[in-house]
This record gives C-alpha cells, sequence and structure tokens, in this order.
C-alpha cells in the first residue's frame, strides 16, 4: 500500500463496506425473487383456475337446462298411451315443454323413419303454434320448421321408436349466463356444434377471439388452450362439452391479462427489496463518506505531509467529525507535538555535543601546536645529534595536528579529503626540512576519496615516515614528486625522488610496518631506487588501532 493516495485508499474502503452490504442483502434479495416469481406462478394458475370454473359452471347450467327439457319430455311421454293421436301429443308437449325454455324455436315429434308426426313452433308472443293449429299437413310444417333459424337440437325418446327434436335458438342476451361473476376482460360463451354463439356474457368483445378460436383448434371438452390469435395476442381458453348435446362451453381470456396481476405481484416482490437494498446502499455510501471517508482522506494528506518532513503541520480541529476520529486526530497532533519537542531536545544536545567536541578536537590541536613549538624551541639550542630526533618528533606531531585540522575545517568533524591530507602532510615535511617550495612537486589523479579522523591520523603518520627519506635526498640538489592516484577500490601514493639514503631509524621502520597493518596498505619502500609506493583501500570497512606494543619507544 506504499504509495497510494489517501483518498484512494479511502474511496476504496468505501467500495468495499458498499461490497459488503451487498453480499449480506444478496441472499434476502435472491429469497425476494424467488419468492415473487413462485407467487406469479401460483397467481397464474389460479387466474387460470378462474376461467376454468367459469367455463364449468356455464357448461353446468346450460347441462341444467337441457335435463329439464329431457324431464319434461319424460313426463309428457308417461301420460301418454298407446292410442294418443298426434295433435294430442303435440297439444301435450307444448303445454308441459314449450314453457321450461324461452330459447326452443321448434318441438318436432318424428317416428322411427325420420317422417314428422307433428311440429311446434314458437311464435314472437311465445305461444306454441301446432300442425292442428295451422291445418297444413306435417310434412308442409316440417319444411317450414326447417326454414327456422334453428342453430342446434336435442333428440330426447318419447315411446317406442318416436323422439322428440327440441331445436334451441340463438339468445340474443346472456340468458342463464348473465348471473356468473366473471373478472373484468373475461368472458364465457356456449357455442353450437357449428360453432355459433348461442349465448354469450362478460366482456362481448372477445366473440370475435371465439370464432377464430374454434377455428384454430378443435374444441373438446375439458380442453385448456394458450392459441396465438391472427392479431398476436395470446388467448388463454377452456372448453367443457354440455351433458350428450353437441354444445360446448367455452370461458377465455387475454393471456396477458392473466399474467398481468403475475407480474406485478413478481415486480412487487423484487421490486421492494430492490428499492430497500438501493436505499441501504445509498444511506450506507453517504454515511460512510461524511463520516468516515472524508476525515479519513484528511488524515491520511496531514500523515503525507508530516511523513514528507512538514512536522509542523497538525490535523486542527475536525467539526462534525465523529467522536473516534476527532480522538484519533487528537492523538496524532499530541503525538506531532511530542515528537517535535524531543527532536527540539535531541536537536539542542547535538549542537551542545557537538560543538563540546569541536573544543576538544581544537584544543587538542593546538596542544599538538604548542607540542610542536617546544620541541621547536627545544632544538634551537640542541646539538647536532640531538637536532634530528627532534624534527623527526616534530614531524610526527605536525602530523598529528594536520589530521585534525582538516577533520573540523567545515565547522564539524567530519570526513578528511586523503588527497588534501596527502598534500599538506608533505608540504610540511618539506617546510621541516627546509626545503624550497619548488621542489616538492604534487599530482593528483581520479577523484579524491574521504576518510574518517581515525583513520587520517595514522595514514598522515604513515605519509610522513615514508616521505622523510625521499625528502632528504632532494636537499642534496634534487626534486621529489607526490603522485596521488584515487582508484575506485585503492588510493596509491607514490613518492619519487632520490636516490635516498635508507631509513636506518629502527622506530621508523616499526611505525610504517604498524601502520600499514592498522590502514590494511600495502607499503613497498625502496629508497635506494628513488620510489617508495603506499595502497591504501578505500573506503576502509573498518579501523584497527594501533598495539601499544608497536608505537612504544
Amino acid at each position: 500500500m506504499t504509495g497510494t493516495r489517501p483518498e484512494k485508499r479511502s474511496r476504496r474502503l468505501a467500495v468495499w463496506l458498499v461490497l459488503l452490504l451487498l453480499a449480506a442483502n444478496l441472499p434476502i434479495f435472491v429469497l425476494a425473487l424467488a419468492s415473487g416469481l413462485t407467487v406469479g406462478e401460483e397467481k397464474t394458475e389460479q387466474a387460470k383456475a378462474t376461467v376454468a370454473r367459469t367455463a364449468a359452471l356455464a357448461a353446468a347450467r346450460e347441462a341444467v337446462a337441457l335435463a329439464r327439457l329431457g324431464g319434461a319430455v319424460e313426463a309428457v311421454a308417461s301420460t301418454l298411451g298407446a292410442e294418443t293421436a298426434a295433435d294430442d301429443v303435440c297439444a301435450r308437449l307444448a303445454v308441459g315443454l314449450m314453457p321450461l325454455e324461452t330459447s326452443i324455436a321448434t318441438v318436432r315429434v318424428v317416428d322411427g323413419g325420420e317422417t314428422p308426426l307433428c311440429v311446434l313452433r314458437a311464435t314472437p308472443s311465445g305461444q306454441a303454434r301446432s300442425a292442428a293449429a295451422t291445418g297444413a299437413s306435417a310434412a308442409a310444417q316440417a319444411a317450414e320448421a326447417e326454414r327456422a333459424p334453428s342453430t342446434y337440437a336435442l333428440r330426447l325418446p318419447l315411446r317406442g321408436d318416436t323422439a322428440v327434436e327440441v331445436e334451441i335458438a340463438p339468445r340474443s342476451g346472456p340468458g342463464r349466463l348473465g348471473d356468473l361473476e366473471m373478472p373484468p376482460g373475461h368472458a364465457v360463451a356456449v357455442l353450437d356444434a357449428a360453432h355459433h354463439v348461442v349465448a354469450a356474457a362478460g366482456d362481448l368483445r372477445l366473440l370475435g377471439a371465439v370464432a377464430t378460436l374454434a377455428e384454430t383448434v378443435q374444441l373438446r371438452p375439458a380442453r385448456r388452450l394458450e392459441v396465438r390469435l391472427p392479431d398476436g395476442r395470446w388467448m388463454f381458453a377452456v372448453s367443457e362439452g354440455v351433458g350428450a348435446s353437441n354444445v360446448t362451453a367455452v370461458a377465455m381470456a387475454p393471456l396477458a391479462d392473466l399474467q398481468a396481476g403475475a407480474r406485478r405481484d413478481v415486480a412487487i416482490a423484487v421490486g421492494l427489496p430492490l428499492a430497500f437494498l438501493t436505499i441501504a446502499v445509498a444511506v450506507a455510501w453517504y454515511g460512510i463518506d461524511r463520516l468516515v471517508v472524508r476525515w479519513v482522506e484528511r488524515l491520511g494528506r496531514v500523515a503525507a505531509l508530516y511523513g514528507a518532513g512538514r512536522q509542523s503541520v497538525r490535523v486542527g480541529e475536525l467539526d462534525g467529525a465523529p467522536s473516534e476520529i476527532v480522538a484519533l486526530g487528537q492523538a496524532f497532533d499530541e503525538m506531532a507535538d511530542r515528537v517535535e519537542r524531543r527532536s527540539n531536545e535531541l536537536k539542542a544536545a547535538l549542537d551542545g555535543k557537538t560543538g563540546l567536541l569541536r573544543e576538544l578536537h581544537h584544543r587538542v590541536k593546538n596542544n599538538f601546536q604548542l607540542v610542536a613549538s617546544l620541541l621547536s624551541l627545544e632544538a634551537r639550542d640542541a646539538p647536532p645529534p640531538q637536532l634530528r630526533s627532534l624534527k623527526i618528533q616534530q614531524d610526527r606531531v605536525h602530523a598529528l595536528a594536520i589530521a585534525h585540522r582538516l577533520a573540523y575545517a567545515s565547522g564539524d568533524v567530519g570526513g578528511v579529503s586523503i588527497t588534501q591530507l596527502a598534500r599538506d602532510v608533505a608540504d610540511r615535511a618539506r617546510q621541516g626540512a627546509g626545503l624550497a617550495e619548488g621542489r616538492l612537486h604534487v599530482v593528483e589523479h581520479g577523484a579524491a576519496a574521504t576518510i574518517d579522523l581515525d583513520t587520517a591520523v595514522p595514514l598522515a603518520l604513515l605519509l610522513t615516515e615514508i616521505a622523510r627519506p625521499h625528502i632528504a635526498a632532494a636537499q642534496g640538489g634534487g626534486e621529489l614528486t607526490l603522485a596521488i592516484d584515487g582508484g575506485a577500490a585503492v588510493t596509491t601514493f607514490t613518492f619519487s625522488g632520490g636516490p635516498a639514503a635508507p631509513e636506518s631509524d629502527a622506530l621508523a621502520i616499526r611505525l610504517v610496518e604498524a601502520f600499514g597493518r592498522q590502514l590494511g596498505a600495502e607499503i613497498s619502500v625502496a629508497p635506494r631506487s628513488g620510489r617508495s609506493v603506499v595502497g591504501v583501500p578505500r573506503p576502509r570497512a573498518e579501523s584497527a588501532g594501533v598495539e601499544a606494543s608497536e608505537v612504544k619507544a
């Protein structure tokens, strides 16, 4: 997460919280969806069952009416004797049958050969008109009856081979179907064998669909149909046969109307949880943004600025933030104040220690200068044998003073330039020997390394011991060259001049070996050939102290 902006982190927090909320409510939403679909299917089936019940009721009412006609014929047949005349039969049927059903158009009494014995016709006033009343022949009445607008017939046995054919005329109104309770948009109709509507109720606009439905499929008793009409609508219909007659009751409704309630219930079952979930997500997002995210962003920005070094920045007042966020901001400010106070205290302590250390090194350098001055005064009155020894000690003290001077030359005890150290040490040895300035040449190659004081002291002493015999040789009329090569791994110091007399001082030889081991340097001293080489590794991994036994006089 390092480097991620606080805004992105806080927004990601809000997204994760919303996702967790969605995941927590997802099972409820799925259950609501499944329940809504199940309830919708059940409601659709209930609507279809209502259509089926309407068809069954219409068929039952038609069957009851036809059963009444059959019972009336049986009642008339029970009163007939073997010698009852046809006219008398018709008269009894007119009295016992015609009043039972206003939709009766014609009643025929036929023998076994289908020859009409008498014919009854219903008049506009509802009275029966028989063949005997008109005086016309039975055949003429039969022909007239055939021209009557009857739509379907019911054949009922009378006596022997004699039967009664009852023709039912189309009803102009709903008749027995008028009091059926149907939902809006539903319709019921009674059809004859030719699929003509003889009675209808409900939404009569669907009667056109009945004819199309009858032409599209074969209506059979107890059949459930879903048929697409030519106009693209889907119609659900249920057909029920009426007893043993050729009459069929059909109840129907648009399939879309039956499914509308189910779809509405599904929409409610799914929409309400979805709406609640949407509201919950919106409220959660708003609450998280107002109560958490905006304050987390502010704290993140302050922390980022503080981490970038602006330690004076503070969270400040968090008006309107939750108490937990306010407490967190106050804790951050208190922590920043404590860190700032502690930093100031440490800086003051460090400045004090640095000043003391600088003063200490300054005093050490002054003491070295004092010792060198005392040695110089001593050398003025010393005899020649002692004078050389005092000069050597004076050079060594000056080497120590040079190392300390360069260590705090920048105002603080720090790194020492290795080339500057070598240049100053060689120049001071030249001055101590009284050699002219132009007879010492210093040549530098490569980048200069920086060493600490613990390394600079032994290196200054080592270079002093190496340079002494070469400077002594140059006093006889030669010149001395110091080449400094700052390589990647080793800094090389090459003294050229001479030939010089070999160093016979045992202490000097011991010091060169001791300082070389301390620095890990490779030393090649050849005064007779006029060339000495010192290779010092750079940078040094660690410093080693000179053993007291090696530097002891």
